[in-house]
C-alpha cells in the first residue's frame, strides 16, 4: 500500500505534527501552500488531491497541520478496508465536542455526544492520550457519518473516481457544525453512493499550541460539567 499525507501548508508544522509523521513509517508528503503565503484550504486540499490522483498511490491520508497520531494510527484506519475513515477527534476550543455529525430521518443534524460519552466510558484507555489507540479495535468501532473533518482522514483513491472535480470547496448552506469543505467533500461521497465512517477506536489529538493538545479526556472532563440542552456550565 502506497501512502500519501496531505497537509494543506498554515504556517510551520508543531513538533507534535513531525513526530507523528515520523511514526507513520514510508509516506509521501504532499503539501500546498507557504507558511507566508498559505492558499485557501479549499484550493490547497485540490492542489494535494490532483498531486495524489496524478501519482501511484493507494491512499491519501488527509491531516490537519494540528494533528497529533498516535503510533498505529495509519494502519487502523486502513485495515477496516473502507473507501473513506476518519480517526475521531475533538473541537480544540469550546464547546469540546466530537468533530462529527449524523443525520435523522427529518434531516436534522445531531453530535454524537451521549453516544461518544458512552463509548468512552467503556473504552477508558481513549482518554489516558489525547492521540489513543484501542490496542484490539472492537468491531463496533466504525461508526457511519454523514460528514467529519479532514483533522486525520484516510481516502482510498477508487472514492476519488466517483466524484468530480473540484473534489473540495466551501460549502455555501447553513453548516451547523463549521466544517465547511469537509462538509461539501462528505456529501459528494455520499451522493456517490460511498458512506463515511469514523473509527473510535483511535483518537487523533487536536494540538492548541505548544505541546498541548486535545482529546478524549478533555471532551469527557467538559462534558461533566455541560449542560448540553442549554449548553450552560454546572458549575
Amino acid at each position: 500500500m502506497r501512502v500519501a499525507v496531505g497537509i494543506p501548508v498554515c504556517g510551520p508544522p508543531s513538533w507534535g505534527l513531525l513526530r507523528s509523521l515520523l511514526a507513520l513509517g514510508p509516506i509521501d508528503l504532499l503539501t500546498a501552500g507557504t507558511p507566508d503565503r498559505p492558499w485557501p484550504i479549499p484550493v490547497a486540499r485540490q492542489r494535494i488531491a490532483e498531486q495524489f490522483l496524478a501519482g501511484e498511490w493507494d491512499v491519501l491520508l488527509h491531516l490537519d497541520s494540528d494533528a497529533l497520531l498516535a503510533p498505529g494510527t495509519l494502519v487502523r484506519l486502513a485495515s477496516w478496508g473502507r473507501p473513506v475513515v476518519g480517526a475521531l477527534y475533538f473541537s480544540r476550543h469550546q464547546p469540546i465536542m466530537p468533530n462529527y455529525c449524523q443525520q435523522l430521518a427529518d434531516g436534522r443534524f445531531y453530535v454524537p455526544i451521549g453516544e461518544t460519552r458512552a463509548w468512552l466510558r467503556e473504552h477508558a484507555a481513549l482518554c489516558n492520550s489525547p492521540a489513543a489507540l484501542l490496542t484490539e479495535p472492537p468491531v463496533e468501532s466504525l461508526a457511519p457519518a454523514y460528514l467529519t473533518g479532514f483533522h486525520c482522514l484516510l481516502v482510498r483513491r477508487e472514492a476519488f473516481a466517483d466524484l468530480e472535480p473540484p473534489y473540495y470547496r466551501p460549502y455555501e448552506q447553513n453548516d451547523p457544525v463549521g466544517l465547511k469543505c469537509d462538509r461539501y467533500f462528505c456529501e459528494s461521497l455520499q451522493a456517490a453512493g460511498h458512506t463515511v465512517h469514523v473509527d473510535r477506536s483511535v483518537v487523533a489529538g487536536h494540538i492548541v499550541g505548544g505541546e498541548a493538545a486535545i482529546g478524549a479526556f478533555d471532551f469527557m472532563a467538559y462534558d461533566s460539567i455541560t449542560d448540553w440542552a442549554t449548553h450552560s456550565w454546572r458549575i
